[in-house]
Order: C-alpha cells, then sequence, then structure tokens
C-alpha cells in the first residue's frame, strides 16, 4: 500500500511540475557564473584534494558575489595554472545529452514492450 501510494504522489507531482523557462534562462545568463561552481571545483579537484577544492570555490564564490567579478574569473585568477575547462557551449553538458538520449530510447522500449 506504502508503494501504490508513493507511485499515486509522484505521478500527482509530476503532472503538477511545468518548467519555467525564463527563470531557468535567467539562472543561466547569470553575470557572476555561479552556475559554474561544480565544474570548477572538479576541474580544481584535479590538483588538490576535492574538499579543499570545493571549499575554494565555495570561497571564491562568496567573494564574487561580494565584489561583482564572475566567479570564474576570480578561479582563473586564484589559480592560472588549473587546467579549467570551456564555460560556454555544448562542451558544457559532457555526455549529458547522449544519456538523456539513451534514456529515452530505453524508456520507449520498455513502454513498446521491446525491453
Amino acid at each position: 500500500m506504502a508503494a501504490g501510494k508513493s507511485a499515486d504522489l509522484m505521478a500527482e507531482t509530476a503532472s503538477a511540475i511545468t518548467p519555467e523557462r525564463a527563470a531557468m534562462a535567467d539562472r543561466l545568463a547569470d553575470p557572476l557564473g555561479l552556475i559554474h561552481a561544480e565544474t570548477l571545483s572538479f576541474a580544481l579537484a584535479r590538483a588538490m584534494p576535492r574538499p579543499e577544492a570545493q571549499a575554494e570555490v565555495k570561497r571564491l564564490a562568496a567573494q564574487a558575489r561580494e565584489t561583482g567579478t564572475p566567479l570564474p574569473d576570480l578561479v582563473a585568477s586564484a589559480h592560472p595554472g588549473a587546467a579549467l575547462p570551456p564555460l560556454t557551449g555544448p562542451t558544457t553538458l559532457g555526455t549529458a545529452p547522449q544519456e538523456a538520449r539513451a534514456f529515452a530510447a530505453a524508456a520507449r522500449a520498455i513502454g513498446d514492450g521491446q525491453a
């Protein structure tokens, strides 16, 4: 019964969710680049322990908010030798598009009874 109720609640919740395109676009267009914090912490983690990289990006994100300087610029300035990835264009999505397409194909196959 609990599983059934959970499934019912999930279906109800999923049907009530609608994307807010303008809000999503605003987050992506953030002039401080805070949306890139995780990507930048992974990049720094190549040269230092992950907890230190996360703490450094958190510190620099606070500085970005205080000064209005974009986070990617602060990270690049504080760590000039770090191999930072490009933060614009299709390369920022990594393997997400391929994984999403594979998931959708697998879901369709299950729905069609092919799996």
